[in-house]
C-alpha cells in the first residue's frame, strides 16, 4: 500500500495529461503532506517541552497555553483579524473537559484593528446574553483588552483568519465536528491533548 501512495496509478489523473504532470503534480501533494506532517510534529513536540518546563502544580496566570476552564463552567475564547478595512470576529466554547460545543464567525468592515476587537466582543457579549450563558470564562487577546498571548487563543485566531481568508462565516456546533475545517480541528485537539498532560 505504501509503494502506490509513492506512484501514482493509471486513471487516477485526468485524460491527456502528460506523465511528466502528473509526477510533478503527485510530488507537490506529497511534499504538502510530509510539510503537513513535519509541522504538526514540531507543534506537538513543542506543546510537549513546554508542558515539561512548565509546573506540575498548577497553571500561572499569564501562561502562554489554553486552559479548560473551571469545573461546571464554559470557556468562550474571543479573536478578530483584520485586513483592509474587512474584519472577522470568532468565538470559540469549550467545556470543562476541553469539548467543542459551539464555533462561530462573523464579517464585518471597520477601520481598524482596535474596532475589530471591541466589535468582536460586542458581538459575542449579546450572543452571550441571548443564550442565557452564566458560568463563563472569558479569554481574549486583545492588547487594549487583555494581556494575553496568542496561544492561548490559537483556535479563535485561527477561525479568524480563515474567516476572513474564505471571505465566509463560519458556524459549528458539538453535533458538527466532523465539518470543522482541518487546521482548526487540529488546533482544537492540540489544545485538548495538552490540557490533558
Amino acid at each position: 500500500m505504501f509503494n502506490s501512495c509513492l506512484k501514482p496509478t493509471e486513471g487516477l489523473f485526468f485524460e491527456g495529461w502528460k506523465r511528466d504532470e502528473i509526477v510533478v503534480l503527485w510530488n507537490l501533494v506529497l511534499n504538502c503532506v510530509i510539510s503537513g506532517f513535519n509541522s504538526a510534529v514540531e507543534d506537538f513536540l513543542d506543546m510537549v517541552r513546554m508542558k515539561s518546563q512548565a509546573s506540575t502544580a498548577s497553571v500561572p496566570a499569564g501562561s502562554q497555553r489554553w486552559c479548560p476552564p473551571k469545573q461546571g463552567f464554559i470557556k468562550v475564547n474571543i479573536d478578530a483579524a483584520f485586513v483592509a478595512g474587512q474584519a472577522a470576529a470568532a468565538m470559540v466554547i469549550r467545556d470543562d473537559q476541553c469539548h467543542l460545543l459551539y464555533l462561530a464567525s462573523k464579517l464585518f468592515s471597520c477601520v481598524s484593528p482596535f474596532v475589530a476587537e471591541a466589535e468582536a466582543l460586542c458581538w459575542v457579549a449579546e450572543y452571550a446574553e441571548q443564550c442565557k450563558w452564566r458560568r463563563v470564562e472569558w479569554e481574549t487577546d486583545a492588547k487594549e483588552v487583555e494581556k494575553a498571548s496568542r496561544k492561548m487563543n490559537a483556535a479563535a485566531d485561527a477561525v479568524a483568519k480563515l474567516s476572513l481568508l474564505v471571505n465566509g462565516a463560519l458556524v459549528f456546533d458539538e453535533f458538527s465536528l466532523h465539518l470543522v475545517p482541518r487546521c482548526i480541528l487540529d488546533i482544537l485537539l492540540a489544545e485538548q491533548a495538552d490540557a490533558a498532560l
